[in-house]
Parts: C-alpha cells; sequence; structure tokens
C-alpha cells in the first residue's frame, strides 16, 4: 500500500486533493454553522423580561420579590435595578443629551425593577403569567415580537444545519468513493495479473485499503491546516 501511493504519485495526489477539496467544504460549513448556533445562543441568553416594582413598596418586599422570581421554574436568574441605576442607565444612553435628565436624581420617577433571564425561552409566557400573580409588581415587559424572532431564526438555523450537514456528508462519501473506484480502475490491469497468479480478494484489496488511509490521513491534516489557519486569520481582523 505504501509502495503503491508512491509509484502512483500523480493518482495518489490528485486523490488526496480531492479529498482535501470535499473536507474543506465540509469543515468550512460546519464553522458557519457552529457560529450561527453560537449567535443564536448568545441572543437568547441576553434576552431579558423586565418587571418593574409598585413605587410605594418597601425595600423587604422589594427583595422578598426578587427570592419570589427567581423560584420560578425556567427562571435563570434575576438582577435587581434600582431606580437610581436605571437613571444613570439613560444617561449613558444619551451620551452627550444626558444633560437633559439633570436634577432628576432629586424626583426620580422610573421605578425599581428585576431583570430577568430565562432558561428555555419557549417557557416565557408562563413565566410571565407567574410573575404577574405577585404582589406589588406594576408591570411584567415582555417583548414577545423579537423573543418569537429569536426562536423562529434558532429552529430554522438547527434544522438547516442538520439537514445540510447530512447533504454534506452524502456528498463527500460519494466523491471519496468515486475517486478510490477511479483507482481501483486505473490499476485494473495490475488486478487481473494478480488474480491469474492466485491472490486472494484481500491480498489485492488490503493494499488498496492502506493507500486509502493514507490518502484520507493526508486530505484530513491539509483540509484541517487550511481550514483552522484560514478561521483564525478572519478572526483575527
Amino acid at each position: 500500500g505504501f509502495k503503491s501511493f508512491w509509484i502512483n504519485g500523480l493518482m495518489s495526489a490528485a486523490s488526496s486533493m480531492i479529498v482535501t477539496a470535499s473536507l474543506i467544504v465540509f469543515g468550512i460549513y460546519i464553522l458557519f454553522a457552529l457560529n450561527v448556533n453560537y449567535i443564536v445562543q448568545q441572543l437568547s441568553s441576553q434576552y431579558e423580561i423586565q418587571v418593574f416594582i409598585e413605587e410605594t413598596t418597601s425595600q423587604a418586599r422589594v427583595k422578598e420579590i426578587g427570592s419570589n422570581i427567581k423560584s420560578i421554574a425556567n427562571v435563570k436568574d434575576a438582577v435587581f435595578v434600582s431606580k437610581a441605576e436605571a437613571l444613570e442607565d439613560y444617561k449613558k444612553q444619551l451620551g452627550e443629551s444626558a444633560e437633559m435628565l439633570d436634577g432628576l436624581e432629586l424626583d426620580n420617577p422610573l421605578r425599581d425593577s428585576y431583570k430577568v433571564t430565562l432558561i428555555d425561552l419557549n417557557g416565557s409566557e408562563e413565566v410571565v403569567a407567574s410573575i404577574s400573580q405577585i404582589a406589588n409588581v406594576a408591570l411584567v415587559k415582555n417583548n414577545k415580537e423579537a423573543m418569537d424572532t429569536i426562536i423562529s431564526i434558532s429552529s430554522i438555523v438547527k434544522n438547516f444545519s442538520f439537514w445540510i450537514m447530512i447533504l454534506l456528508s452524502i456528498i463527500s462519501v460519494f466523491i471519496i468513493s468515486n475517486t478510490i473506484k477511479i483507482t481501483v480502475f486505473a490499476r485494473r490491469r495490475d488486478i487481473n495479473i494478480m488474480k491469474y497468479l492466485g491472490a486472494t480478494d484481500w491480498f489485492i484489496s488490503w493494499p488498496f485499503v492502506v493507500e486509502g488511509i493514507i490518502i484520507g490521513i493526508i486530505g484530513a491534516i491539509i483540509s484541517l491546516i487550511l481550514v483552522s489557519q484560514g478561521y483564525l486569520y478572519i478572526i483575527g481582523f
């Protein structure tokens, strides 16, 4: 198998390049799918439900409401945001126009609130319903349209990635198998001679198996280097 790989150098090189090209295409799509899934997961993890507390609620009760929210199933975390912190956030968002909010520190119209993150966005409606039943909760702000969009994108990406990966796998196997067939066809004369001399099928096929393994390893190494280095180069910008 090793000797045959070197003797048939041109055919071996061509086979290795075909395997490399197939694996590069497959690797690029895997990286693309993984990055899109990661972005969708990040958007899902950053999605928050805002819970506003009634103005007359005592600080002790505000803390108790936070504990009640955290105890609800599917709630990942509930972060308290005081009305003073909310005012500072608005000032940062306004940038140079933040001076319009000067003086509101003395009579802050904003309310204390909690930013609630979920484990699974699909159960958001149940969480909103449970939070709304807690005493002293004035308003639960849930951007359902944005959440539905994120869920829809996540589902489409997962399904699309799954089927495309299956399709690329089939194409890659088809290309590689045809490459092996071409290699065997190119040496049909040698195979016939060995057959006439009484060689068994295993004796004839094993060198091709070894040669195929060598071609596969070379193709895998080259494609791994090219795809990984290309990816690192792109994300380096």
